[in-house]
């Protein structure tokens, strides 16, 4: 039986894709009701990244994190 691999956000550009774990992030750190299904989410989100080999310059983090 072959396993087969399901990628919900390999469509979004890489820009995208960060934007979207900023966003995730963010409602995690809210008091959720639900937060095991935005875990889950946040654990595809970073597979995604990882399979891509993408970085995030310090800079940019840093500007996102405390000027938003």
């Amino acid at each position: 039986m072959k396993v087969l691999n399901f990628r919900p956000f390999k469509r979004l550009n890489d820009e995208e894709l960060i934007n979207k774990i900023h966003e995730t992030f963010k409602c995690l750190k809210s008091e959720d009701k639900y937060y095991k299904e935005t875990l889950a989410i946040c654990d595809q989100l970073i597979k995604e990244v990882k399979l891509r080999n993408l970085y995030y310059s310090k800079e940019r983090l840093y500007n996102k994190i405390l000027f938003k």
